[in-house]
């Protein structure tokens, strides 16, 4: 019986090597990859930004293309193609998003506010359309909590709640 624990704890042992292994290989796999990642680019980036813009215009309704259509004058179907990115948005669409969301224009425009870079107009930090290259400067989670604790922010699921 001591033999049968014995050879399965080093089966087990075994194992749990193996799967450390691959995960560190694996981890180390990825880090090269994302260092070879080339920065996105500025018109797939005013892409996403529009249709962020457009889904926050449309936000609650139903039919998204034609109320886009009914708002902007600009066919349905081209909201659809630019929301399935089969292209990228024209200056009418553009300066039709900047027209409903006025305080979304230039982040729409350019990505981020002077003096508060990767900022939406919500206040909310702008993750999702961040550079790459800004992964590498984000601070841990235990810096960050250091930093709220400082300047007396609650934190919630590790962002700022106001």
């Amino acid at each position: 019986m001591q033999y049968l624990r014995q050879a399965l704890f080093e089966k087990r042992y075994a194992v749990a090597e193996e799967q450390q292994r691959r995960g560190t290989a694996l981890i180390e796999q990825f880090q090269e990859w994302a260092k070879a990642q080339k920065p996105p680019d500025p018109d797939t980036a005013l892409r996403e930004r529009a249709i962020y813009t457009a889904m926050e215009v449309t936000r609650g309704a139903r039919g998204v293309y034609s109320t886009l259509e009914a708002k902007t004058g600009i066919s349905g179907t081209k909201w659809q193609n630019l929301m399935i990115r089969r292209q990228h948005p024209t200056v009418p669409m553009v300066a039709a998003l900047a027209r409903l969301k006025p305080d979304w224009a230039l982040w729409m425009l350019i990505g981020d506010y002077p003096g508060e870079p990767l900022r939406l107009p919500n206040g909310k930090v702008d993750m999702v359309h961040a550079p790459d290259w800004f992964a590498q400067y984000r601070p841990t989670d235990e810096a960050w909590k250091d930093f709220a604790d400082q300047h007396g922010y609650k934190l919630e699921n590790g962002s700022k709640e106001d």
